[in-house]
């Protein structure tokens, strides 16, 4: 299980699903317009908080994004 926390301007969103894919997918989902807003995704293993990940910077975030977003549509 992972727990993916997007923080935008002023707000955070955080799901928490079997993995990364269904956590973006949901934020894509309920979200999308607000890509350009996003300027930290952090990613953590619910079972071993240990392993971390985190994009920071609205490029780096937007880019990560839209990479999933190719994904979902095809």
């Amino acid at each position: 299980m992972l727990s993916v926390t997007f923080t935008l301007t002023g707000r955070e969103k955080t799901f928490t699903k079997k993995g990364l894919e269904e956590c973006v997918s949901t934020f894509l989902k309920e979200y999308g317009e607000a890509i350009d807003e996003v300027v930290k995704i952090h990613i953590v293993d619910v079972e071993d908080n240990s392993e971390q990940m985190t994009a920071q910077g609205k490029k780096s975030c937007a880019t990560f994004l839209r990479g999933f977003q190719l994904k979902v549509v095809q």
